[in-house]
């Protein structure tokens, strides 16, 4: 499940988007933007820092932002 690499997975539930340039936390503690993010790359997620591999990635374009 969520966090703990279990294959449950998440549900996105309204709006679920990050801008370009945002950070996600890779397991060796670096960085790397989220439009580098890969289809099977492994990162830390959820609550307590779990490792989840990413299932699908969807990249999604707007001119509205939201604070």
């Amino acid at each position: 499940g969520p966090g703990g690499g279990g294959g449950g997975g998440w549900t996105i539930v309204g709006a679920g988007c990050f801008a370009a340039g945002t950070p996600v936390a890779l397991p060796d503690g670096s960085t790397k933007p989220i439009e580098s993010i890969q289809q099977g790359d492994r990162l830390l997620a959820g609550v307590g820092g779990g490792l989840d591999a990413v299932a699908q990635v969807m990249v999604l374009q707007s001119d509205h932002l939201r604070e």
